[in-house]
């Protein structure tokens, strides 16, 4: 055998591994591998923040109304049947308070446990004939927010390079801010009853 054939043979068994590596090997591991991010003492991947942007959520919806829900011995149900619309100057206020942000290294789990949505702050979004186009989950217990339908794409960019998106809200405003409107941001359900809605 020739040394130019085993030479040829070697790269293929390399090229081989290497590829096997990457369909087993998750391709977090591939990515901090080939682009290795900064750590901190701990030894940590400190996220690399590509872009932090104001999150407008639906803006064909013509009303939002705010939702809250308490546990029962039922299980979780919602309190407020019909919800408490929103003026404009208070959903101008709420939207202020989030923002999408685009990612790489760091926390790489981008989704909350449902379980730490108890009991949630519900903002659901209509449309003018009344049908809902979309819903944020809000809790204080674990500084959580969920959008359904997603607001941001959870992950994007190159297979071996990603980006992860996330919806972010500013806990401390927003708290002052249903404190304002006499919302509890507590998790035990005091809300004031529906005469004091805003």
């Amino acid at each position: 055998m020739s040394r130019k054939t085993v030479l040829i043979l070697f790269g293929a068994v390399c090229l081989i591994g290497l590829l096997g590596r990457a369909v087993v090997v998750n391709r977090m591991e591939i990515d901090q591998t080939f682009w290795p991010p900064v750590r901190d003492a701990r030894g940590e991947a400190v996220p690399e923040i590509l872009s932090r942007v104001p999150a407008r959520p639906w803006p064909e919806a013509t009303t939002v109304r705010l939702y809250t829900t308490r546990l029962g011995t039922d299980g979780l149900s919602e309190k407020d049947a019909f919800g408490r619309a929103l003026s404009p100057a208070q959903r101008a206020a709420f939207e202020a308070t989030l923002w999408k942000k685009k990612y790489r290294y760091g926390d790489w789990w981008t989704g909350t446990a449902v379980g730490c949505f108890v009991p949630p702050r519900l903002f659901r979004y209509f449309d003018d004939s009344g049908v809902k186009v979309g819903e944020i989950a809000v809790t204080f217990g674990c500084t959580a927010i969920s959008a359904q339908p997603q607001l941001v794409k959870e992950i994007g960019g190159p297979y071996f390079h990603p980006w992860f998106g996330l919806l972010e809200f500013d806990e401390a405003r927003l708290k002052v801010l249903l404190t304002s409107w006499g919302v509890s941001t507590g998790e035990n359900d005091t809300n004031p009853p529906d005469e004091a809605r805003p």
